[in-house]
């Protein structure tokens, strides 16, 4: 969306105009009938808290009106002389059309992902956003009060999330979110589980969970193919602004053929057995026993599940899945236990009996 460039209103790129627009808007919102004048003294209220140059005449308030009426479409009531000014219905909420009209979009999606996570340990994250958000003019927008930690909501809608996130990941979270919205290059340096420490160049397109772990994806440039990092593993980051975005190559990561679309999980194929029969998505057979169908049914494994229902019995059903075998995939198989049993390919039944061998020998 453009940014306004209307002589009769305020640019929103300015935080001073910020500022005037939200002590306009959180008077007229309380359904409060107010003048010119009286909107005036409410907005060098709060231009005063935040040690900015106070309004003199009505001229900007008008135009802050026109701003709220014009650019982000509110009705306002306007009645009587002197005029007094008022909302026509109470609650109006103006986050996401501020974040769009200022240059702030990618703040669109950070207000619904982090209003969805409230409530999951993220509190410190929502504080950072705040801070944030206040050093921009916004801290004063009732709102956006959830982002404080002693506004806690009962959230609508949960995510899996864990402490460790919040106290080793979660501003990490942020700068990688900012990096991904400003297509900016990093240069990445990763811990493996064994200790090994290296660098590499990377376009990030994507955060995505999965297990209680966040995992960033991106174009590793010296190996000129997508990779992933788990957030929990990434020693630092550093921008580098001389360095080229690979943005034709984010497709990979969606649509029908994307990197997902032939995996549980994230990880690629797992090449620790040799015998498996591909590297590519494979046919994999499933025999489930009823109860257990019922769950899988309506949670399938993956996108591909198949219910083969002349194949099944009194106490079974049979499913497929065309999927790359993985890490991910053969963990998944082994929390179901007794209830499953792989038909095909028997180089994956194979590994789950080796599995399940090594298992009980712990129990000896």
């Amino acid at each position: 969306m453009s940014l306004s460039k209307n002589k009769s209103q305020l640019p929103l790129t300015k935080k001073r105009n910020i500022v005037i627009i939200i002590a306009i808007h959180n008077v007229l919102n309380s359904l409060k009938s107010s003048t010119k004048e009286e909107l005036k003294k409410e907005v060098n209220l709060d231009l005063r808290d935040y040690s900015l140059d106070q309004i003199n005449d009505v001229r900007t308030i008008e135009k802050g009106i026109d701003t709220l009426e014009k650019l982000l479409e509110i009705n306002i009531l306007k009645e009587g002389k002197p005029v007094v000014y008022k909302y026509k219905t109470r609650n109006i909420k103006i986050a996401k059309q501020l974040f769009l009209h200022s240059g702030m979009e990618h703040m669109v999606l950070m207000y619904d992902v982090l209003l969805s996570l409230d409530g999951l340990s993220f509190n410190k994250l929502n504080e950072k956003v705040f801070h944030t958000l206040g050093s921009k003019g916004y801290s004063k927008l009732k709102e956006l009060n959830f982002f404080e930690k002693e506004n806690v909501i009962t959230p609508l809608i949960q995510f899996e999330s864990h402490s460790k996130f919040e106290m080793d990941q979660g501003k990490l979270f942020l700068e990688l979110f900012d990096a991904i919205n400003q297509k900016e290059v990093l240069d990445l340096e990763y811990k493996y589980f064994n200790g090994d420490i290296k660098k590499y160049k990377v376009s990030p397109y994507l955060l995505k969970q999965f297990n209680k772990r966040w995992f960033l994806f991106v174009f590793n440039h010296e190996k000129k193919s997508i990779d992933y990092f788990g957030l929990a593993r990434i020693e630092s980051h550093t921008i580098l602004p001389k360095d080229n975005f690979k943005e034709k190559e984010r497709k990979c990561l969606f649509g029908e053929e994307s990197y997902f679309s032939d995996k549980v999980g994230v990880s690629k194929y797992e090449n620790r057995y040799e015998n498996l029969p591909s590297k590519k998505a494979t046919s994999i057979k499933i025999r489930v026993e009823k109860m257990q169908f019922n769950y899988i049914e309506t949670k399938p494994i993956h996108d591909s599940q198949k219910w083969h229902k002349n194949e099944g019995d009194d106490e079974y059903e049979v499913i497929s899945i065309d999927v790359i075998i993985n890490f991910e995939l053969i963990a998944m198989l082994l929390s179901f236990g007794s209830t499953i049993k792989i038909i095909e390919p028997i180089e994956l039944r194979d590994i789950l009996i080796e599995k399940y061998k090594k298992a009980l020998e712990n129990y000896e």
